[in-house]
């Protein structure tokens, strides 16, 4: 089975909800810059029995930068749980990026960038 891989980064909001006079407020704190690298596993029969992304592709996050600082070694040794909403969150940036629609703007933009290489 082999694997495509691609890299990513993403914004991840990190909200704080609380209650304000009875009614349920989320304020937004920051953004965490989360980057990695998705993978596709390239398997037709996996394709058809496990429509869920998590099945379909695999992320590697090897950065999560809050404030110009890479923390990821925080995250891995103190939140478990930060870690795997990141993971969850990772996982639809992954999918768009091996979609049908991207993977034909990548080839038109590598042919592109051909053509003008071949120019100068």
């Amino acid at each position: 089975m082999s694997k495509l891989s691609k890299r990513f980064e993403f914004p991840y909001p990190v909200i704080e909800t609380s209650v304000v006079n009875g009614r349920e407020t989320k304020t937004h704190l920051f953004d965490l810059r989360v980057e990695g690298v998705g993978y596709e596993i390239n398997n037709s029969q996996l394709y058809d029995s496990h429509p869920d992304y998590g099945e379909r592709y695999d992320v590697d996050i090897d950065g999560i930068h809050w404030e110009g600082k890479n923390i990821i070694s925080l995250v891995k040794a103190t939140n478990d749980y930060l870690l795997e909403k990141l993971i969850e969150a990772a996982l639809p940036h992954v999918a768009e990026l091996f979609s049908y629609e991207n993977m034909q703007d990548q080839i038109a933009s590598e042919l592109i960038d051909a053509q003008i290489q071949e120019r100068a």
